[in-house]
C-alpha cells in the first residue's frame, strides 16, 4: 500500500513538474561569494564546462585568461556586447570590476542591462571574494551561494535565496519597514551544489607559480578540442606532462643561478 500511494504522489510531482516547466527561466543572476583559494575559479571551470557540452554559447571577462572556453569580452561595457540566445556570462573577481565603493561610477547603462538580462536570454554567474560588489547587482541576483572547501578537495556551494520581508518593532520606538532577507535554500546536503576539485582543477592552471613573470605572461591555455572527453584524451595528457617539465625545467633553472649567486 505505501508503494502505491508513493508511485502516485511521484506521477503528480512528474505531471506538476512537466507541466510547469514552460514557465521555468533557466536565465539567472547568480553570485558566489567564496573566501581566496576556495575553489570558485574551480567551480566556474565547471558551468563553463557542462554549458558548454549542452550547447550554450560561453561568455567571459577578457581578463580572466584562465578559462578556455568561450569568447572574452569587455565585461565593464557589457551593454555593447551583442550576446548570442542562450549564452553564459561568466565574470570572476566581480568586487574588483565593480567596487561599491565606486558607486557612483557605476553606468546607468550597465545597471539597465542587469535589470533586462534574462530577456536578452544571457545566464549571469558571479564570483566574488567579499559582499562589496555594487549594491545594484547584489539587489538584483536571484540565488546567492557560499562556497567553502572542505578537505582541501571537495568544494560545496550553498544556495540563498533574497527575499523582501516586512520587519514588525521588536521594541518601543523601534522603526519598522521593509527589509532585505536570506533564506537558505538547503536542508543539510540537500540542495547544495558541489564540487570535486581533482576533477575539474585540470581545466585551468590555479596553481599557477607567479614569480617567473616570463612563464607567467605566457599562454597556457588549451584549446577546447583537448579538453573533450573523447579520443584528444591522450593530447591533454601530453599538453599537461609538457607544461609540468617546463615549470620542473624553470624551477631546476632557477635554483641554479640562485646557488650561483651565493658563492
Amino acid at each position: 500500500m505505501i508503494l502505491i500511494y508513493l508511485g502516485c504522489a511521484l506521477a503528480l510531482f512528474l505531471g506538476f513538474r512537466i507541466y510547469t516547466n514552460k514557465y521555468y527561466n533557466p536565465y539567472t543572476l547568480t553570485l558566489i561569494y567564496g573566501k581566496k583559494g576556495c575553489g570558485k575559479s574551480t567551480v566556474a571551470q565547471k558551468y563553463i564546462y557542462q554549458h558548454y557540452k549542452r550547447g550554450w554559447h560561453i561568455y567571459y571577462n577578457r581578463g580572466d585568461s584562465r578559462f578556455t572556453k568561450g569568447e572574452a569580452i569587455d565585461a565593464s561595457r557589457l551593454w555593447e556586447v551583442e550576446f548570442k540566445p542562450h549564452s553564459l556570462l561568466i565574470i570572476d573577481e566581480v568586487n574588483l570590476l565593480w567596487d561599491n565603493r565606486q558607486f557612483k561610477t557605476f553606468p546607468k547603462e550597465l545597471a539597465e542591462w542587469f535589470r533586462l538580462q534574462r530577456h536578452y536570454k544571457v545566464k549571469v554567474i558571479l564570483f566574488s571574494q567579499t559582499a562589496d560588489a555594487d549594491k545594484k547587482i547584489r539587489d538584483l541576483t536571484d540565488t546567492v551561494y557560499l562556497c567553502k572547501r572542505y578537505f582541501e578537495v571537495f568544494i560545496c556551494c550553498t544556495p540563498y535565496t533574497k527575499e523582501i520581508i516586512y520587519r514588525e518593532p521588536q521594541f518601543a520606538g523601534d522603526i519598522s519597514g521593509f527589509i532585505d532577507h536570506y533564506r537558505k535554500l538547503s536542508f543539510g546536503p540537500f540542495g547544495c551544489r558541489f564540487c570535486w576539485l581533482p576533477k575539474w582543477i585540470k581545466y585551468h592552471d590555479s596553481f599557477a607559480d607567479l614569480t617567473n613573470r616570463e612563464e607567467a605572461n605566457s599562454d597556457k591555455s588549451v584549446s577546447p578540442d583537448r579538453l573533450d572527453d573523447s579520443g584528444n584524451s591522450r593530447r591533454f595528457w601530453s599538453v599537461l606532462r609538457n607544461r609540468k617539465n617546463s615549470r620542473q625545467k624553470t624551477r631546476h633553472e632557477k635554483y641554479r643561478r640562485d646557488k650561483r649567486r651565493t658563492r
